[in-house]
């Protein structure tokens, strides 16, 4: 029956029937069970039953036959139309219903309709994709806008980091201890249990290889408050830096006022190192950076200049050259180094 009636299953429990998208003539279903309308009116009206008077009960079972039998009888000359391309010579096909001009008109229409690609699935499809095109192309254009402007944000929040750590922004901490007060020296009343912490930025040079802006800059931090200088201090160095000219500053003098790394280690030795590994990995930069100078008679801000100029240039990180010693000045090795600044 599958075969026959060209029934298509997409899917468990959904099902599609050509022939149930073509509904036959009214007057060839009256043809089978020609007494279906007049029983069903009958039923419908309460009528007593005319062979023997008793009245018809109107209950679910007698609706819902009626009903099967009205859907049987449509069925039936539906199925019709495949079963006689089916069985051509089957007897039930000389039955005079068949050969009526109105079934012939329905067998042609339905034979069309059959062959063609009808399933509803297939054609709520054909119109749903432009409207799924449209939405998905304003999801798009949102999730696009929402995007660029928090690109947009994070790249003002890592400007100013990057500034920050680098020397080019002020940070002020005010910092309140109610519960342990803090004498400070000469302090009043109302300084005491506060300690106020300024920090004054570190200009950034307005030429990188300019050697007095380097000299003229101006940094300096102020405590006010009781300091115990035999507290080993703790002190993460900046993972923000990326240039050679700021690692330098840090290693030298400090970044935002902050410890130099010569100095906690002249002060402290390996006691304030938290990080050693990543710790040694710039070390590696500075004794190449100090090694360099002596060897070629020059003083160590030129060769600062020196390695930032070529780590610019080819674009490596500071990781790749702790890891890579000789690209540091691979190039600058037969050439004057008082050339490598024109």
């Amino acid at each position: 029956m599958t075969s026959s009636t060209k029934l298509t299953i997409s899917k468990s429990g959904q099902f599609y029937l050509p022939r149930a998208s073509v509904d036959p003539p009214e007057s060839l279903c009256k043809m089978i069970f020609p007494d279906l309308d007049v029983w069903h009116d009958r039923l419908t009206a309460k009528q007593a039953n005319p062979n023997n008077n008793d009245e018809m009960e109107v209950t679910v079972a007698a609706k819902a036959f009626f009903e099967l039998l009205f859907m049987l009888r449509k069925t039936i000359i539906q199925d019709a139309v495949f079963m006689i391309e089916k069985f051509p010579t089957h007897p039930l096909w000389q039955n005079s219903l068949f050969s009526l001009e109105f079934f012939t008109d329905y067998r042609e229409r339905m034979l069309i309709v059959a062959q063609e690609d009808n399933d509803p699935v297939n054609a709520l499809l054909q119109r749903c994709v432009p409207i799924l095109e449209d939405k998905i192309k304003c999801m798009h254009h949102d999730l696009s806008t929402r995007l660029d402007t928090q690109s947009a944000s994070q790249e003002k929040i890592i400007d100013y980091i990057t500034r920050l750590v680098t020397g080019q922004a002020s940070i002020s901490l005010n910092i309140s201890s109610c519960d342990t007060p803090i004498s400070l020296p000469g302090g009043s009343g109302e300084d005491q249990g506060r300690i106020n912490i300024t920090t004054t930025a570190i200009p950034q040079q307005s030429e990188p290889n300019s050697l007095s802006g380097y000299n003229s800059m101006d940094h300096s931090q102020t405590f006010h408050g009781n300091i115990n200088s035999n507290v080993v201090p703790c002190y993460r160095m900046s993972r923000g830096i990326v240039s050679v000219n700021d690692l330098w500053r840090e290693w030298t003098e400090g970044l935002c006022g902050g410890h130099a790394i010569k100095d906690l280690e002249k002060r402290w030795g390996t006691r304030w190192r938290k990080e050693k590994k990543f710790f040694n990995r710039r070390r590696l930069i500075i004794n190449e950076i100090e090694r360099y100078a002596s060897q070629n008679n020059i003083t160590t801000r030129t060769a600062v200049d020196i390695a930032e100029r070529r780590r610019s240039q080819k674009g490596y990180l500071l990781h790749s050259l702790s890891k890579n010693i000789n690209k540091i000045f691979e190039i600058e090795s037969s050439a004057d180094p008082n050339q490598m600044l024109e």
